[in-house]
């Protein structure tokens, strides 16, 4: 298959967040609307509850770049968050839990270094962007189930 690649938001996103300075941590902190460790222990996350402990500090940043980001056009931070939550639904078939969330992160991998609109970077700084994107995706719960206390949560 010689398909030439097509631009994607996902590449796009990381892009961005890879320019960041992350070092500066966390801006403006927000709460999350539910319970965190509820909907870790619920999807059975144990690896991953790590990585989302520590990058739900960019939470706030993410929503900033999310913001600028849907200023170049229409729906593109919701393509990204659409496009997590299809990957979701997609491979909750075949893994759960920790082996979900890795799965996920490889997926949003692929899919940015397959973009024509991908802008080459190490392997680690990737999956630093994957990670902290893939981390909001859970905080705004489009990827993992909700606690029943409030399935609707929204960030």
């Amino acid at each position: 298959n010689d398909a030439i690649p097509s631009e994607s938001n996902i590449a796009a996103l990381i892009n961005i967040i890879g320019s960041e300075d992350l070092s500066l941590g966390a801006q403006n902190s927000s709460t999350i609307p539910f319970n965190v460790e509820a909907k870790i222990e619920l999807n059975g996350l144990e690896v991953a509850a790590e990585i989302i402990e520590y990058h739900k500090i960019y939470h706030p940043r993410i929503d900033k770049i999310y913001a600028s980001f849907d200023e170049a056009g229409r729906n593109k931070s919701t393509s990204v968050l659409h496009a997590f939550n299809r990957f979701y639904l997609q491979l909750s078939r075949q893994y759960k839990g920790d082996d979900l969330y890795f799965e996920i992160i490889q997926h949003v991998m692929n899919a940015a270094k397959n973009s024509s609109n991908f802008q080459p970077t190490t392997l680690e700084e990737l999956e630093l962007s994957s990670n902290i994107i893939a981390v909001d995706a859970f905080l705004r719960c489009r990827i993992f189930k909700n606690p029943k206390e409030n399935k609707h949560a929204t960030v």
